[in-house]
């Protein structure tokens, strides 16, 4: 038996919206109460977010990408392919043999550019609240 478990979120804040990368269709998410204890995304501020877990470095990768694959992009000037929105890439790891778990987040957030569009304008609501 394996003495570690890994598993991987991926979520995208974009337009005051919460989407799961990692299902097959953007799936809007809510944010959760963090006093509650269960192992699985309930660990985190999402607990409807799908937790995939994966057995080597390559499954890892492959989640990352998928997930990156469905994140909002726009075509900007000096920038073809700029993110419009925050995402957050959560890895668990569990430990079985003394029954703890961590969680690492690695969060990307997106930078206003000087436009008019409304993903802009909830970019930089978001980065001053």
């Amino acid at each position: 038996a394996e003495l570690f478990e890994v598993g991987l979120a991926f979520v995208e804040l974009y337009k005051d919206r919460v989407i799961d990368l990692l299902t097959e269709r953007k799936t809007k998410v809510t944010m959760g109460d963090q006093s509650a204890g269960a192992i699985a995304a309930s660990d985190s501020l999402f607990p409807e977010l799908t937790v995939k877990v994966v057995g080597c470095e390559k499954d890892a990768y492959t989640m990352l990408f998928q997930g990156d694959a469905n994140r909002h992009f726009e075509k900007l000037p000096d920038n073809p392919e700029t993110s419009r929105g925050h995402t957050v890439f959560e890895l668990y790891l569990w430990d079985r043999v003394r029954q703890t778990k961590a969680t690492l987040q690695f969060v990307d957030f997106a930078a206003t550019v000087p436009d008019r569009k409304s993903a802009t304008q909830y970019i930089t609501k978001s980065l001053t609240s």
